[in-house]
């Protein structure tokens, strides 16, 4: 196997673009995995919360989930960056160094990103955009609200219920 100099640019750009392409980009594989499993854990949490209504969904409980997430993020960015300075010359490529090896790690980290993301918007929480006027002065046109997709939950005063209208077949 060839002695290739590690670039800690481009680590961290990998692992920028996917969590743990970075470390594989340096011959960490184990490492990759995982850093990977690590970055979805907020992602099963917020799953969880949601499906089995453990805590309520508000701008807290978003907010608990999404801080760890970027910490998690930037510190994978940074511990590839960091690995690839230390190796300095003294790397010797392996057999998934190829580019091809790179491509399906980042394919395979944006199919499970948007089938994680398609599922938390059908069970847990619906970004959604106000279109009409009609809940002036409240919410105007163009305010964007998240929607907790839970059970009914005791509405109080001062609380906005979305609800969604079903075409009917004729």
């Amino acid at each position: 196997m060839a002695i290739k100099r590690r670039k800690w640019w481009a680590a961290g750009l990998l692992s920028g673009i996917a969590p743990g392409v970075g470390q594989i980009y340096n011959g960490q594989l184990k490492k990759a995995a995982l850093l990977y499993g690590l970055s979805l854990l907020p992602v099963i949490a917020g799953l969880l919360i949601g499906i089995l209504g453990l805590l309520p969904v508000n701008m807290w409980t978003i907010a608990a989930l999404v801080i760890p997430s970027l910490l998690i993020y930037g510190y994978i960015i940074f511990e590839a960056g960091t690995t690839a300075r230390r190796l300095k010359d003294s790397y010797q490529t392996n057999f998934y160094n190829k580019w091809y090896f790179y491509l399906l790690c980042i394919v395979i980290v944006v199919v499970t990103g948007n089938v994680a993301s398609a599922t938390l918007k059908m069970t847990v929480v619906q970004a959604y955009r106000m279109l009409a006027k009609s809940m002036a002065p409240t919410l105007a046109v163009g305010d964007r609200v998240l929607t907790a997709k839970c059970d009914p939950c005791d509405p109080k005063r001062g609380d906005v219920s979305c609800f969604y209208i079903q075409k009917m077949k004729v």
